[in-house]
């Protein structure tokens, strides 16, 4: 394959635009990005990123131009969009998939049998380089080809290859874990303006608190339960029950629904 020049996104959503922001951010833009959906400011909102490399792509009338083409569109319209680009993958090295519950064996008949296919599922610190974007690969896979789109996917930050089956539980891990935490990080951060700290005082110590947090639940050698009363004090002891129930009714929920 040689350097991705060229690519081609299908559907420019949120993850197409933070995916290209980071690439924009990393000054790693292949020299030519297309991009292919119907909606008009999604589309414009990506290509204001660089206008001199990204362009709207209206219809596919012969072979795509591309090294790698991104399906970035929701699983339930992934039928739909491949018979858009069905026919017309000879000059591309490969197909990435963003889709949970869509599986390979699947894509490949959408797409009448082309074989190169990828499916990840992104991660949204990959927008600063640090996201965590689990793939899996078809069998049989061009071994210099694969190589090659790992090199590039590392722009986005780790990208660990892993079984197919179990992409979707990476959707709910890491996919959508941002949106578990994001929420309390900025209402902590708003009540310790409230207490009097500045807005870098207490960015500064969330940031060292969360990752010190981490670290210590999972390098410290000790146990969970002794990692959870190395603090005196719970304020939020009385709730805790709740969320937990919250984060076992509702993920097990989104999870049976998206595992194909």
């Amino acid at each position: 394959m040689g350097e991705i020049r060229k690519v081609t996104f299908i559907g420019s959503g949120k993850v197409t635009y933070f995916l290209i922001e980071a690439l924009k951010r990393k000054e790693k833009l292949p020299e030519k990005v297309s991009i292919y959906d119907p909606d008009d400011s999604a589309v414009q909102k990506v290509i204001q990123i660089d206008e001199t490399k990204i362009e709207r792509v209206d219809s596919f009338q012969s072979q795509i131009d591309a090294n790698i083409v991104f399906l970035a569109v929701h699983s339930p319209v992934i039928e739909k969009v491949s018979q858009i680009i069905v026919g017309k993958l000879d000059n591309v090295d490969a197909l990435v998939s963003f889709a949970p519950s869509v599986s390979i064996s699947r894509l490949k008949s959408y797409l009448s049998g082309f074989h190169q296919i990828v499916r990840m599922i992104p991660n949204a610190p990959s927008l600063i380089g640090e996201g965590y974007n689990p793939v899996a690969f078809s069998d049989s896979f061009d071994v210099n080809i694969k190589n090659e789109i790992l090199e590039f996917f590392v722009n986005w930050g780790k990208c660990p290859e892993v079984k197919e089956e179990n992409l979707e539980a990476y959707a709910i891990l890491s996919g959508m874990g941002p949106t578990y935490f994001w929420f309390q990080l900025l209402k902590l951060k708003d009540l310790a303006l409230k207490f009097g700290l500045s807005e870098n005082e207490a960015e500064e110590a969330l940031i060292s608190v969360v990752k010190g947090s981490i670290d210590v639940l999972f390098k410290s050698g000790l146990s969970s339960e002794e990692v959870l009363n190395l603090i005196p004090v719970h304020p939020l002891k009385r709730f805790e029950d709740s969320i937990r129930s919250y984060y076992e009714e509702r993920l097990i929920e989104v999870h049976n629904k998206i595992k194909y």
